[in-house]
Protein backbone atom coordinates (compact mmCIF):
# COMPACT_ATOMS: atom_id res chain seq x y z
CA UNK A 1 0.00 0.00 0.00
CA UNK A 2 1.25 3.51 -0.59
CA UNK A 3 0.25 5.44 1.77
CA UNK A 4 1.00 8.76 -0.29
CA UNK A 5 -2.19 7.81 -2.30
CA UNK A 6 -3.94 8.17 1.14
CA UNK A 7 -5.60 11.56 2.26
CA UNK A 8 -4.80 12.04 5.98
CA UNK A 9 -8.63 13.06 6.75
CA UNK A 10 -8.96 9.18 5.63
CA UNK A 11 -6.05 7.93 7.62
CA UNK A 12 -7.59 10.18 10.49
CA UNK A 13 -11.05 8.74 10.08
CA UNK A 14 -9.45 4.93 9.71
CA UNK A 15 -7.57 5.84 13.09
CA UNK A 16 -10.71 6.74 14.67
CA UNK A 17 -12.88 3.52 13.90
CA UNK A 18 -10.57 1.41 15.43
CA UNK A 19 -9.71 3.36 18.39
CA UNK A 20 -13.16 3.63 19.10
CA UNK A 21 -14.16 0.03 18.63
CA UNK A 22 -14.85 -1.78 21.65
CA UNK A 23 -12.28 -4.66 22.32
CA UNK A 24 -12.83 -7.95 23.96
CA UNK A 25 -9.52 -7.99 25.68
CA UNK A 26 -10.24 -4.90 27.28
CA UNK A 27 -13.73 -6.12 28.71
CA UNK A 28 -15.83 -4.13 25.83
CA UNK A 29 -14.16 -0.90 26.29
CA UNK A 30 -12.53 0.70 23.47
CA UNK A 31 -8.36 1.77 23.07
CA UNK A 32 -9.24 5.06 23.37
CA UNK A 33 -11.75 5.10 26.22
CA UNK A 34 -8.80 2.43 28.07
CA UNK A 35 -6.19 4.96 27.27
CA UNK A 36 -7.62 8.30 28.15
CA UNK A 37 -8.26 6.49 31.92
CA UNK A 38 -4.80 5.74 32.40
CA UNK A 39 -3.76 8.82 31.74
CA UNK A 40 -5.88 10.08 35.12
Amino acid sequence: TQFTRISRREIKRVQTMLNDRPRKILNWQSPAYVFHHLLR
